[in-house]
């Protein structure tokens, strides 16, 4: 006689699976509603993201807090972002078309270097990049004569370094021409990867197996900027359900939580 309780188990045991996104998702509203009420004039959530990033409150201050930190705590939420760290390695979780991770990421927009300026053998050099919120508007690049003869007139509504490239006019250029211009592309880019992770043994934070650079700000930001992505990847329905990414959600929960709780 069959043993009419095997598929019963099997369903049961299905069902002993935390589901990670639910958890994740909960925090994310107490998250949200926090900054709600501590910022009462933002119009979106990324500017209350920037504002937590670049701003004291209470949310930062302890994860800071809690970076080098010998307390059970700083070990909970170490072990946390460790782990975190190793889901994002081993599957790759992607937000906009970003992949998201703590190495070769953008942590933030760098608006200090979008006007350049050069001059070499009679050459002026020039680019621009103008931007709206977050986003690029225009990028425009001027090489002139001495005679003001304007051997490259280049606008683009993207910051596209490929595109740039292949433009017929710089394709015109000298060599040397062709370095100086892209130079100045390259110094103006408002979006420059980070790499958060070292191979200094004596100046490091170590996280679990792996080494971070000693900077608790920069930690933040990014861990900030990759829990924000994975809220979004969740929320826009980027995410497929399955086991590999609960994990990663199980981790992203407990580092959230763990701040959350920061607010008692």
């Amino acid at each position: 006689m069959a043993n009419g309780y095997v598929e019963n188990v099997e369903k049961w045991k299905t069902l002993t699976d935390i589901d990670y996104f639910t958890y994740f998702i909960k925090a994310w509203i107490s998250f949200n509603a926090w900054y709600k009420n501590q910022y009462t004039n933002i119009n979106s959530d990324r500017e209350a993201i920037n504002k937590i990033k670049n701003e004291s409150n209470t949310i930062k201050n302890k994860a800071i807090g809690l970076l080098g930190s010998q307390s059970e705590q700083g070990a909970l939420f170490e072990a946390s972002l460790a782990s975190l760290h190793k889901s994002l390695m081993e599957l790759a979780v992607h937000n906009d078309g970003k992949r998201l991770c703590f190495y070769d990421f953008v942590i933030e927009v760098d608006r200090n270097n979008l006007i350049q300026r050069s001059h070499a053998r009679g050459i002026s050099y020039y680019l621009e990049v103008k931007m709206e919120r977050s986003a690029v508007k225009e990028v425009k690049a001027t090489v002139s004569k001495a005679d003001r003869t304007t051997i490259l007139n280049y606008t683009g509504s993207v910051y596209d370094r490929n595109a740039f490239v292949l433009n017929s006019q710089y394709l015109q250029l000298s060599g040397n021409q062709k370095n100086k211009v892209i130079n100045l592309f390259d110094s103006a880019n408002p979006f420059k990867p980070e790499n958060l992770l070292t191979d200094n043994e004596n100046d490091c934070f170590k996280i679990g197996a792996y080494k971070f650079i000693r900077d608790e700000e920069k930690i933040f930001k990014c861990l900030l900027e990759v829990i924000y992505g994975l809220r979004n990847a969740l929320f826009h329905g980027e995410i497929v359900p399955n086991k590999d990414h609960r994990k990663v959600y199980e981790h992203a929960y407990h580092v959230l939580k763990i701040l959350l709780d920061s607010l008692d």
